[in-house]
Parts: structure tokens; sequence; C-alpha cells
């Protein structure tokens, strides 16, 4: 395994309805340390996002703040759904739940160079340029099914990522 997950949060519907909601999250990060050629910069992650749902539809707008060794920032705005496929008993259903999330932060892009045209550098002389770049990192559609029965939820998924990264 690579790693573990600490989560705090808190929830906080906004309006009678519960149509809008709040959330607040503290992630800290356990890493399992086999491969010592990695090295997890983050190892800690402050988190906020708001929901607006009607009955079938929804979106949220998602920023997380993420820190340890570097510090990082994601935004991230998300659609879904809720739709309804079997329901049984008063509170017991059957759901699909797709969702499209974009994730847009930043990162660092590494540029080697091997040498140049007119033939002055060797192999040996490679020129290496960092660039910080902020935009798309990633798309992902997360496709659900859930089943309630009463408190209890169990959930099924299949998750397509499209990494958008330089």
């Amino acid at each position: 395994y690579r790693n573990t997950i600490a989560t705090i949060g808190y929830l906080k519907a906004l309006n009678k309805k519960n149509t809008m909601i709040l959330r607040a999250s503290y992630n800290r990060y356990f890493y399992n340390s086999q491969d010592t050629s990695v090295n997890y910069v983050f190892k800690n992650n402050i988190g906020s996002s708001l929901s607006y749902r009607n009955k079938w539809i929804g979106g949220r707008l998602s920023i997380n703040f993420l820190f340890g060794e570097e510090f990082g920032m994601n935004v991230t705005p998300s659609l879904f759904s809720r739709i309804p496929l079997i329901r049984f008993g008063t509170f017991n259903k059957i759901q699909f739940e797709p969702e499209i999330s974009l994730f847009i932060g930043s990162e660092s892009v590494e540029y080697v160079s091997a040498g140049s045209l007119s033939g002055h550098m060797s192999g040996s002389q490679q020129e290496l340029t960092t660039k910080d770049v902020y935009g798309l990192l990633n798309m992902q559609f997360y496709l659900p099914v859930c089943l309630y029965i009463g408190d209890f939820d169990i959930e099924l998924g299949y998750s397509l990522n499209v990494p958008c990264t330089q």
C-alpha cells in the first residue's frame, strides 16, 4: 500500500432545504516509505467546498491548500447528478450518481535540452529548465452505483482520469 489518510471535517447546510452545503476539512497523509526514491512533499491538506444541488443535479466548487515541504493549491469545479434506479421500502434505493470534475492547479514542469542545433553541446552537457505552470491538470469522470438501506450505504464505481498536464 502507498498511504493512509486521516481526515476530520465539518459540514453545514446553509439553507432550510439543504440545497446549499458548505464543507471544510483537514487531511493528514501518512506515506509508506518502501520506495525511498519518491519524495512526498505534501503531507497536509486544508480544503473547503460549496455545493448547490436540486433534486437530481448539482455543482460543487472546492479549493484545497496542500503543504508540507512545499505549498500547493488546487481548485476543482464539479457537476454531479443523482438518478434513482430502483426504490424499495420507505427510504431504500439504488441510485446512479455520475460526476465530472476538473482539477485545476499548479505543477512544476522540467524541460531537458540534450544539445543545441549548432552541435556545440555534447550529450553530457544537458541543460535542465524548470517552469511553474498553473492550469488544467486532470479531468475525472466518476460513475458510481450506490445502494442505500436505512443508515447503511455501499458504493461501487468506476473512475476514468484524463491527465492534462504538460
